[in-house]
């Protein structure tokens, strides 16, 4: 866990996390003008799921340390209540 506070923590992850985001902003400008035609339906979705990949990819750092914060919380929960 520590890693990842570590990662978040990084001057690297946030140069990284500034970049994600302007990469979520170009494609986000494209979504703006309204679809019509197939081609444009499939093109739009596909830009979706880029934008919902990059988010993903932003959020696996927090994800993995709630996760594991988490764990760690029951964990001592079990061990208090066997005492």
């Amino acid at each position: 866990m520590r890693e990842f506070q570590e990662l978040l923590n990084s001057p690297g992850w946030e140069q990284l996390d500034k970049y994600a985001e302007k990469q979520i902003q170009h494609r986000e400008i494209g979504l703006h003008t309204q679809a019509t035609g197939l081609d444009s339906i499939i093109s739009n979705e596909f830009v979706k799921g880029e934008i919902a990949g990059i988010q993903l990819f932003l959020n696996i750092p927090s994800a993995v340390i709630r996760d594991y914060t988490e764990q760690i919380d029951e964990i001592r929960e079990d061990i208090q209540d066997d005492d």
